[in-house]
């Protein structure tokens, strides 16, 4: 994949759209194979595995949000990329990146709360990442935080909930 100048060509090459997340994304592998599986909303058919490339321009994040299955990201270049958590022990954070700079994947277990951001002190203007998504993405899955409610789910997470929540 090559170096890209700017964000611009970025989002023009791979024909990204913006994601109510934030940042920027292209489905570009949805599986013909689908699996029957149990929600909330009661039995459900999604693909077998979905795949996205996905961008976030330094200054810019993605929200804090969850989904019902379990979420693999790829790095691919740019700036490393904060990948924060929430989970019942607090906050942690992984840091990817290119080798030196951080892990090249990291798996995000469902129900896991979630947000990114590029290194802010990085030289480079964008991050660029591949996420896999298994049993397949569906925004029926998909849930945006509200920060009222990670606050009062995270109290000790205050600020990093409201860092990363778009009121």
């Amino acid at each position: 994949m090559p170096a890209y100048t700017t964000f611009q060509e970025l989002i023009q090459a791979l024909d990204l759209q913006a994601h109510p997340e934030g940042g920027y994304y292209k489905e570009h592998y949805r599986s013909d194979e689908n699996i029957t599986i149990e929600r909330e909303a009661g039995v459900q058919t999604r693909s077998l595995m979905t795949s996205i490339h996905y961008a976030l321009e330094r200054g810019d994040f993605s929200s804090f949000h969850r989904l019902q299955s379990d979420e693999l990201w790829y790095f691919h270049q740019g700036a490393p990329v904060h990948l924060m958590q929430l989970t019942r022990t607090g906050a942690q954070t992984v840091i990817m990146g290119a080798p030196g700079q951080g892990v090249l994947e990291c798996c995000i277990p469902k129900g896991t709360w979630f947000a990114a951001t590029p290194d802010p002190g990085a030289k480079e203007r964008y991050s660029l990442v591949s996420c896999v998504v298994s049993p397949g993405f569906a925004f029926e899955d998909f849930e945006l935080a509200a920060r009222d409610r990670l606050c009062s789910e995270f109290p000790d997470c205050h600020e990093l909930v409201c860092a990363y929540t778009r009121a």
